[in-house]
């Protein structure tokens, strides 16, 4: 469902901004869905296939949507993993144990 609404939006919305950055840089929704199609690919040639779990260790950004995309038109499983870099990240810690 998610890979018919990208694809919809390439065809209906081309040349429409689909993701802005903070930065100035944009994408059209054609793009970005060149881009995942890409992405697939790579994915597919690295061996990523229908259920397989995919983690997604990238900020949440342009990169991060191709990425899910590309995924999605896979049927791989997606997991988002916030990267060190990120605003609030924090590695998981343990307790430290008690001291007798």
């Amino acid at each position: 469902m998610l890979t018919e609404i990208a694809r919809r939006a390439a065809v209906e919305f081309a040349d429409t901004e689909a993701f802005v950055t903070e930065h100035g840089w944009s994408i059209t929704y054609a793009q970005l869905n060149r881009a995942a199609d890409e992405a697939a690919t790579g994915l597919f040639d690295q061996g990523i296939r229908p259920g397989s779990v995919l983690a997604l260790a990238t900020p949440s950004n342009v990169d991060f949507v191709v990425l899910y995309l590309a995924a999605a038109r896979l049927e791989a499983l997606r997991l988002h993993c916030r990267h060190a870099g990120a605003p609030g990240f924090r590695l998981p810690t343990r307790p430290t144990p008690p001291t007798h």
